[in-house]
């Protein structure tokens, strides 16, 4: 879960886990690898509401998030247009490579922000200094 994001972030919730969550993989696994065969998050979000599962992206983001995180589908890439299966290193290398450039900004906005909090009110002494 993602503070200030909670209603959003949440854990799976039994129907997502049980259900749609089981549907995504046998989906991922029957894809012919390739980004020639991606899928976007609109395409996979309208198939599953055919069938009679409304998703949101960020719940769909979740699932997939889920689906890497415990090896359920190997090599599920991504980029800004879908989702595919790796067909080659040169795929998990692309992720991989835009996983680390958003990672890398996100860490630039943090450190950013954390040297205005410091200019602004200090080190912090409290419950806030582990954030620091």
């Amino acid at each position: 879960m993602i503070t200030g994001f909670e209603d959003k972030t949440f854990k799976l919730t039994p129907n997502e886990q049980d259900v749609i969550l089981p549907i995504l993989v046998t989906a991922l696994n029957h894809m012919v690898p390739g980004p020639q065969n991606k899928r976007s998050s609109t395409y996979m979000m309208d198939r599953l509401e055919k069938i009679g599962h409304k998703v949101s992206p960020v719940r769909l983001r979740k699932m997939i998030q889920y689906i890497r995180f415990n090896d359920m589908v190997s090599g599920v890439c991504s980029d800004s247009q879908g989702y595919w299966i790796a067909s080659s290193k040169e795929d998990y290398i692309a992720t991989l490579t835009s996983l680390r450039d958003r990672i890398s900004h996100q860490t630039a906005t943090f450190n950013a922000l954390k040297r205005q909090y410091i200019k602004t009110y200090g080190v912090p002494k409290d419950k806030n200094k582990k954030l620091i």
